[in-house]
């Protein structure tokens, strides 16, 4: 299933953690700082893991155990099973419960990040390799893989998001796995979504729509 606002948000947090300071200043110039900004975003990119692994937790010692046990229990009434609580190997500080609904074909992906706080995604992938995804996560800047589809809903409960994803989705062609498959799926489609990031690049304005957005979520 598709990870792309995971691959997103642990892109945006870094490059601000690493980078934020030091371009400041340079929103507020124009065609002078587009070669800096380009280079500092492409050097951030380049950081970025070409391949993650999921490692499955015993105990994910959750900072907000109660909330993430909020955010799945709608989800856990409407059908989804619990595939577990992950790790994911160089990205410290990111951990996701999985859960699978069978007959409708959808994951949802549990977030807590130590910075980026909690939030939810939904996805539908079709045989095709588009997929569709609801999300209670803001926009983050970040262009997206032409294959991606997200409904962004920030606040919306769980289930009511399920809904809405199934009501907006397109059921023709949806790519049928099971619960046991859901961790490669993850795993592989972030590999596809970080070899087209790369290969594109980050362009000048993404960069400044980072900074931006993320300055603002810090009360800047």
């Amino acid at each position: 299933m598709s990870p792309w606002v995971m691959v997103a948000v642990v892109f945006v947090v870094g490059f601000f953690l690493v980078f934020g300071r030091r371009i400041a200043g340079l929103l507020l110039l124009r065609s002078a700082a587009r070669a800096t900004l380009s280079d500092i975003g492409q050097r951030a990119l380049m950081k970025q893991p070409d391949t993650i692994t999921l490692s499955r937790l015993s105990d994910p010692g959750w900072k907000d155990a109660a909330a993430i046990a909020a955010l799945a229990q709608p989800l856990l009434a409407a059908g989804f099973s619990d595939c577990g609580a992950y790790s994911i190997d160089k990205m410290p500080g990111v951990k996701v419960r999985m859960l699978f609904q069978d007959d409708t074909a959808v994951a949802a992906h549990l977030y807590e990040h130590a910075q980026a706080g909690l939030w939810v995604e939904l996805v539908t992938r079709y045989d095709g390799g588009s997929s569709y995804s609801a999300s209670t996560l803001p926009a983050t800047g970040i262009e997206l893989p032409p294959w991606v589809k997200i409904i962004r809903s920030p606040g919306t409960p769980a289930g009511e998001l399920y809904q809405r994803l199934l009501h907006e989705r397109s059921s023709v062609a949806i790519h049928r796995i099971t619960r046991h498959d859901v961790v490669r799926e993850f795993e592989e489609g972030y590999l596809r979504q970080m070899i087209w990031m790369k290969n594109k690049g980050i362009s000048p304005e993404e960069v400044a729509a980072v900074v931006k957005k993320w300055a603002r979520g810090k009360g800047a």
